[in-house]
């Protein structure tokens, strides 16, 4: 028995670390040609040849998943290839500035002292008025949530003629834009400031409701509102709140669909969900990542029925349930 795993746990930024410089840096696209050695890619992309040789080797070492290293040449793996190259369409480093924000990074920092206080004690957690972060956050997820809406299409099947659709706290309004584009009338919801950064995203014609999702009226009756990653900024008071608040403004029939990150009911088996739970302590007033038994508890206190639990890849499951006839 060693204490290895204890120092890889506690050393673990340093491989986030790497990751984040490699793909700001974009040394994954100095090898998209073919094998080439650190003078090389920093020559490509900057740096000198000690701190590139340095940081690949890292990588190459700590993630050989990502990157691998041959004598003094390093090249790409398929993993990398398809995921971290800027002319994939499986991309993902649109991400990095949501995933490496300073914000978020200082958040986990001040982790003992969100214990103790049970909350966020960062100067300017999520609910801060004008919080930044929300407008790199809709810049960060657009093109990452193009693929997911589609899967949220097919899961609903042809939509109604005609068919209003509510995205509460849209983000970047590709959800909704989804829809529009599939012939949805679509009312796009979130904080005025967020909502400007989306009208620079958004091709498709939508209404743009800006409003607090407590206090401001959703309007309605709609056939379908998406609620993607909402729930868990909130305690489970607020969580049965916005339930039947978006319960009221939902058609007899009409459909609720939430995407989340959904741990197991025991909490003890599926990590990322559960670190996600330990974001919304560092990051909010009282979110959590909750299960599907909650979700579930919630909908049905609502009228709602047929209430389904889809797990997916990231960024999260799907829970849909429809509003039952009155």
């Amino acid at each position: 028995m060693t204490p290895e795993p204890i120092f890889q746990a506690l050393l673990g930024y340093r491989l986030s670390a790497a990751l984040r410089a490699a793909v700001e840096l974009d040394y994954f696209g100095a090898l998209e040609g073919g094998p080439r050695a650190a003078k090389d890619v920093a020559a490509a992309r900057g740096g000198t040849e000690r701190s590139a040789r340095m940081l690949l080797d890292a990588l190459a070492a700590a993630a050989p998943a990502l990157l691998r290293k041959s004598g003094p040449r390093y090249r790409l793996t398929p993993l990398s290839r398809k995921y971290l190259l800027k002319g994939s369409r499986a991309y993902l480093g649109d991400l990095m500035p949501l995933y490496g924000h300073r914000t978020m990074w200082d958040a986990f920092y001040e982790l003992p002292e969100a214990v103790r206080a049970g909350r966020s004690t960062i100067p300017a957690d999520a609910h801060a008025e004008g919080q930044e972060f929300w407008e790199t956050f809709a810049r960060a997820t657009y093109r990452d949530a193009i693929p997911k809406a589609r899967k949220m299409l097919e899961l609903l099947g042809p939509l109604p003629r005609p068919c209003a659709v509510l995205d509460l706290a849209c983000g970047s309004g590709a959800y909704g834009e989804a829809f529009a584009t599939a012939g949805a009338d679509v009312t796009l919801f979130d904080q005025a400031h967020v909502l400007r950064r989306a009208r620079r995203l958004v091709r498709a014609r939508v209404r743009w409701t800006p409003g607090d999702l407590f206090s401001t009226p959703f309007g309605g009756p709609y056939d379908i509102v998406l609620a993607s990653h909402v729930y868990h900024h909130f305690d489970e008071a607020a969580c049965r709140r916005l339930t039947r608040k978006i319960a009221g403004a939902l058609k007899t029939g009409g459909r609720l669909l939430i995407q989340e990150f959904v741990p197991d009911e025991g909490r003890s088996k599926k990590a990322q969900p559960l670190m996600f739970a330990l974001t919304m302590l560092v990051w909010t007033k009282a979110g959590d990542a909750y299960s599907f038994s909650d979700y579930r508890r919630w909908l049905r206190a609502e009228g709602f029925g047929r209430i389904r639990h889809i797990p997916t890849a990231m960024p999260g499951d799907l829970i849909l349930g429809t509003k039952r006839t009155v």
